[in-house]
């Protein structure tokens, strides 16, 4: 700039700058003049009356027009002006030379630079944060839209939800409105499980305590029988009564136990084992049956009906039918004609047969032929892991344990369609490792089993 031409070119940095940017920042001009260190008396004089004047028009507009960033940057513009205050002391000295004000311009500059940066970028956050806030009101609106339409319709309700859960997290994950956040993802979470049925069950009844009778133990699975019900272990056999718990019976010193069952058309126990054997535990005594194939199928889950043994093959994916003729079993029978199981876990029979799978689909069969089954209203939350499934003849229910998320999903059966329909499930935060499950019909109890314990629920 030339030193005349100093006050025209102040006017024209003012009238460059936005009015927003020029509320915030203060406009300093420093005339270089070839020869000399110091500005004339005339030229501080100007720069003095229009630095007063600017700063009696910023008070003005402060007043008439209050600007939500004023307090964000008070503390920022109260040091540039006390600064530049200085700066201006130093000018008017004769020890200011050419060098100072060139690095006292470079400061300047930097830092008009940041306030201007500063005020823009304030302004951006300043709509974002408005931008997500509407998007918590829009997700509030869903959820209630949610609650409505899940009346009577489940698909659609988890739809919205599953939107709404979607933009929550976006919010969440911003850093801004974190509270709102989560307390509105808490209020999905309340929706889901108002439309999934859920009953969260803290303290389910114990009714034996299996270490009492060996420290160590690891239960497997239980049998019901008559009035009273079996666990058992690896390799060994516990019968619990209502008022105690028998001491156990070893089942075989050699053979791992992985599956039993009660054959109640031949009033035994059947054990599977690891090596494919059967072991009949009746009348106090255990014993290796005999088959006349010369060895059974290996498989991981054993189950008997209408007189018959069943064996779940996961790696042939067959099920094998074994019909008992007096102390021995006939040939294997393969029970499935059409259709086929995949990474099979566990399953039930009612007179049709149900294969859980690994991946938490059910395929059924009808007297060996694979047959259409659906699940409708199906959980929010959907089956990855089950662990085993339960139903048998006249009862209207299947239950599935999925461990690994520690609930039991309860399903009715539709006679008419024969598929059937989610009604709800109970997860029990305070249980670990739960190992298997059955339900009593006749006292409407579901018990439980995990390493040590059989409970009890009333469902």
């Amino acid at each position: 700039m030339k030193s005349q031409d100093l006050i025209g070119s102040l006017a024209d940095l003012k009238d460059a700058l936005t009015p927003e940017i020029l509320s915030k920042i203060g406009i300093i001009g420093i005339v270089f003049h070839e020869g000399l260190s110091e500005l004339s008396n005339t030229e501080r004089k100007g720069v003095r009356e229009y630095l007063e004047e600017e700063k009696l028009s910023q008070t003005r507009r402060q007043r008439t027009k209050p600007n939500k960033l004023h307090t964000a940057v008070k503390g920022v513009g109260s040091k540039a002006i006390h600064y530049f205050n200085e700066i201006l002391k130093g000018m008017t000295s004769r020890r200011m030379t050419k060098d100072k004000i060139l690095a006292l311009l470079i400061i300047i500059i930097l830092l008009l630079t940041t306030v201007i940066w500063f005020v823009k970028n304030s302004g951006a956050n300043k709509r974002e944060l408005e931008r997500l806030d509407e998007v918590l009101v829009q997700v509030r609106e869903d959820i209630n839209t949610a609650s409505l339409r899940g009346l009577s319709n489940k698909d659609a309700a988890a739809q919205i939800l599953a939107q709404a859960q979607e933009q929550a997290m976006e919010v969440l994950n911003s850093g801004n409105h974190r509270s709102k956040a989560n307390e509105i993802l808490g209020l999905i979470q309340e929706e889901k499980t108002k439309l999934d049925n859920i009953t969260y069950v803290s303290e389910p009844r114990i009714i034996a305590n299996l270490a009492e009778k060996r420290e160590n133990i690891s239960a497997l699975g239980l049998i019901p029988y008559k009035d009273h019900v079996y666990a058992y272990e690896y390799n060994a056999l516990y019968e619990v009564l209502i008022d105690r718990i028998e001491d156990p019976l070893t089942i075989d010193d050699n053979e791992t136990v992985i599956s039993g069952i009660y054959d109640d058309d031949n009033d035994a126990l059947l054990f599977l084992t690891k090596s494919g054997k059967v072991i009949q535990y009746a009348n106090g005594q255990f014993q290796f049956m005999d088959v006349d194939d010369g060895a059974f199928h290996k498989g991981v889950s054993v189950q008997a009906y209408n007189g018959r043994m069943y064996i779940l093959d996961s790696e042939g994916k067959q099920i094998w039918k074994y019909t008992k003729r007096r102390d021995k079993y006939a040939n294997a029978e393969g029970y499935i004609t059409s259709g086929e199981i995949s990474d099979p876990v566990d399953f039930a029979i009612d007179g049709f047969i149900y294969v859980i799978q690994a991946d938490g689909s059910v395929v059924k069969f009808d007297r060996g032929d694979q047959t259409d089954f659906a699940i409708s209203k199906a959980p929010l939350d959907p089956i990855e892991k089950p662990t085993s499934i339960y139903t048998e003849l006249d009862l209207n229910r299947i239950f599935i344990l999925e461990a690994s998320k520690n609930r039991v999903l309860v399903l009715d059966k539709d006679t008419t369609s024969g598929n059937a329909v989610y009604s709800g499930q109970y997860v029990f935060d305070g249980l670990g490792d739960m190992r298997d499950m059955y339900f009593d019909k006749g006292s409407n109890r579901l018990y439980l089993l995990d390493a040590q314990h059989i409970y009890e629920v009333t469902i």
